[in-house]
């Protein structure tokens, strides 16, 4: 009877999404040094719980740390987890690029490159340029690599400096630095002094 009835209460959805939120919270007190390892397990509790942000955040955390142990697959449907919740999480533009920046990676580290060129460049279009600068500038790394394995430098050298432009009136010298470097890989063979000199600017 006492089994019975905790499927029963197990199958009323409210009462299963306040036991995975008290099961994260739980998880998340007691995580510690192994959080970054946890990331994934307390990004499933929180998306079950309703919790978009807290789904938002540890689904991030969870694809940064697959990208670091090399489990790609594994990155990208964190990162895709996140954006399925980033609607309703009230994240800023920033968040939405640190998910894009990871899709983005993931795919290209996959060796997905078409795939990743794709997404890289629509993420480029759509992302908040004037709130999220240093996202836009992270992004513009990737696709700057994505160019250098396709032999597209020209094309990525271009793509670099349409992005200084649009960063000449941001205050945002992270993102400048990073768009500065990602050129500076583009063309350190043919133009190593130019190569140099972005690299001293960032």
């Amino acid at each position: 009877q006492i089994r019975d009835a905790l499927v029963r209460e197990l199958k009323d959805g409210e009462v299963l999404a306040e036991w995975h939120l008290n099961t994260a919270e739980v998880l998340e007190e007691r995580a510690g040094k192994r959080a970054a390892q946890m990331a994934g397990t307390l990004a499933h509790h929180y998306a079950e719980a309703n919790d978009d942000a807290k789904a938002v955040e540890w689904s991030l955390k969870a694809a940064e740390y697959a990208l670091s142990t090399f489990a790609f697959d594994d990155a990208m449907t964190f990162a895709r987890r996140a954006n399925r919740h980033l609607p309703n999480a009230g994240a800023p533009p920033s968040v939405a690029a640190t998910a894009d920046v990871l899709l983005g990676r993931s795919r290209f580290a996959a060796g997905n490159i078409g795939e990743a060129r794709a997404f890289l460049e629509g993420a480029l279009d759509r992302v908040d340029k004037e709130n999220a600068p240093d996202g836009y500038g992270e992004l513009q790394v990737w696709h700057a690599r994505w160019c250098l394995v396709l032999g597209a430098h020209r094309a990525g050298q271009q793509a670099a400096e349409r992005a200084l432009m649009v960063l000449a009136d941001n205050d945002a010298p992270v993102a400048v630095g990073r768009v500065l470097i990602a050129r500076g890989e583009l063309v350190v063979d043919e133009e190593p002094e130019k190569a140099r000199a972005d690299a001293e600017r960032a």
